[in-house]
């Protein structure tokens, strides 16, 4: 019978023959617990590490300021009525010469432009024999009238002989009179085929080049006075009810500095379709202005005294619609003592451009989110640029 053989007992933590590692049981409950600890410790964190940073933001008070509205106006500059004028010939010809450019300054009197003048010294040469030729049949009536005359006076010839005479040399005269009428006029054409400034100005526009053919319709030069200049536009019915004839205006243009002026004019009426009136504001030029530049007014309103305000940027402007009809409303973001953030409705007054008077909302001296504040909910938590802390 054969005999039966134990094998040695595999000590703890040491491999068998399976390949298997024998972990003792009081070692997988010293693992277990260390895990649980961590788990607690873990739970146990404060919650404020797991909460966001707050929020930075610029904030800026409610303050009490003067507010002066402005109506603000675009438009271009244009010379001033009576100002400018544009030259065409009073002969239709061929444009020779345009010895001026557009900027440039000119005088009374002088050439700004020409037309071929040989057509219209050919009518005025014709003109002149014209004359030449009536001018002797005056003459030569006037002896035969003297001729008539002695021999009636001799016996020798009848009376009607010397009427006939007399009569011949009025008409003589009378052709005389048409032949110096159309030299006079035909001079003044030759003198017209040359355009001249007719007040000292500048060169607005020049509308057409030698080798053209123009006529008394077709203007060739624009010459215009720029000491004043004005900005002419058409603007709404309730904008042009605020504005009164005399206001003070500041007038802004790309690359130069504000120019003072003033309402000249006001439109009696509104164009019934679109609802519109012209408004002409008149400024002196300093020198900076341009023709055709497009310029912004700004016209100064009655003052505002000490109103609560805040920038226009802390604004948050929403559209509603309530039965059917759409209303515009606005709001702020506000701070509290805590740091939190509150969505204020406001009701909107005069405005400056910059400020907006708050006819009802938070206070003065409350913090207020100064732009940005559509994106943050009620209850956020906000820092404050460079350090600001809200007033209790």
């Amino acid at each position: 019978m054969a005999s039966h053989r134990r094998d040695p007992p595999v000590p703890r933590g040491h491999r068998g023959p399976g390949g298997v590692v024998a972990v003792s049981r009081h070692f997988a409950l010293a693992v277990l617990a260390v895990t649980l600890c961590h788990a607690l410790l873990a739970c146990q964190k404060p919650a404020e590490e797991t909460q966001p940073p707050p929020l930075p933001v610029k904030v800026t008070p409610v303050v009490k300021r003067d507010l002066t509205p402005k109506v603000e106006i675009t438009g271009t500059l244009e010379a001033v009525p009576g100002n400018d004028v544009k030259l065409a010939p009073l002969a239709q010809g061929r444009l020779v010469s345009v010895p001026v450019a557009e900027g440039d300054a000119v005088k009374e009197g002088q050439v700004v432009a020409a037309i071929d003048p040989a057509p219209l010294r050919d009518a005025l040469a014709q003109a002149q024999a014209a004359v030449t030729d009536a001018e002797a049949a005056v003459r030569n009536d006037a002896e035969k009238l003297h001729r008539a005359e002695m021999l009636v006076n001799a016996g020798v010839s009848a009376r009607q002989d010397a009427d006939d005479a007399r009569a011949q040399l009025a008409a003589s005269q009378a052709k005389l009179k048409t032949a110096q009428a159309s030299e006079s006029i035909a001079r003044r054409e030759v003198a017209r085929a040359e355009l001249r400034a007719p007040f000292n100005g500048v060169v607005a526009h020049v509308f057409a080049a030698p080798g053209e053919s123009v006529d008394p319709s077709k203007p060739v030069v624009e010459v215009a006075r720029i000491e004043q200049l004005e900005l002419r536009a058409n603007i709404p019915a309730a904008s042009l009810a605020r504005l009164s004839k005399g206001q003070r205006a500041e007038l802004l243009v790309e690359g130069a500095d504000p120019v003072p002026g003033e309402v000249f004019a006001l439109s009696p009426s509104v164009d019934p379709v679109t609802g519109a009136g012209v408004v002409r504001i008149r400024v002196t030029n300093p020198g900076t202005l341009r023709l055709g530049q497009l310029a912004l007014a700004r016209v100064a309103l009655a003052v505002h005294p000490g109103v609560p305000a805040v920038p226009a940027s802390a604004l948050i402007r929403s559209d509603v619609t309530e039965n059917g009809k759409a209303t515009s409303r606005a709001a702020v973001t506000t701070v509290t003592k805590e740091g939190k953030t509150e969505n204020v409705p406001v009701e909107l007054g005069a405005s400056d451009g910059e400020f907006v008077e708050l006819r009802a909302g938070p206070p003065v001296g409350q913090l207020v989110v100064a732009g940005g504040g559509y994106a943050i909910p009620d209850g956020t938590t906000v820092s404050f640029d460079g350090g600001t802390e809200p007033t209790p």
